[in-house]
């Protein structure tokens, strides 16, 4: 399943690896398991979509005050290797 309705291949994956990020040692554990998913094209712009979708979230209602940080900078490394 690719999140609720359209999204980039391997939204899933991108949304469980984001959500890891508060506990470094899951988010390896996740990378690994889709790091052929999430290292591809189509990964690449899934990671950039879950991220603004919960950043947009953490603005918006206040929801992942915690996890709005290593979004951002995972984002900022993904943009910075385009």
């Amino acid at each position: 399943w690719e999140y609720w309705g359209s999204a980039p291949a391997g939204m899933g994956a991108a949304m469980l690896y984001l959500h890891s990020l508060l506990v470094p040692a899951m988010a390896a554990r996740v990378r690994e398991a889709y790091a052929d998913l999430l290292d591809s094209p189509s990964g690449r712009v899934a990671q950039l979509a879950a991220g603004a979708h919960l950043l947009s979230r953490s603005y918006r209602v206040g929801d992942y005050a915690e996890l709005q940080h290593p979004v951002r900078a995972h984002v900022r490394r993904l943009l910075g290797d385009v």
